[in-house]
């Protein structure tokens, strides 16, 4: 949740084999619709490597309400 856009493309989950050399993965740009309602990207991400993380880089305004949640989801 946020009440202000990313930078283009400043949502990016990165992927890692030994935890210190990421590679980024498919990035997107937040946009939320109106001032402080709860919006989400709700996307699945193939697992790449052993390690992940989301990088958020902020747009030009700075952020009242920020939240970043990422939840890990095994399915056969």
């Amino acid at each position: 949740m946020t009440d202000q856009p990313s930078a283009t493309l400043g949502i990016q989950p990165q992927f890692s084999q030994d935890g210190t050399n990421w590679d980024n993965s498919n990035g997107s740009t937040f946009q939320p619709t109106t001032t402080g309602s709860t919006n989400t990207i709700s996307s699945v991400i193939p697992i790449q490597s052993r390690y992940f993380r989301m990088v958020y880089t902020n747009g030009a305004t700075g952020q009242g309400t920020f939240n970043l949640q990422t939840i890990f989801n095994v399915s056969s």
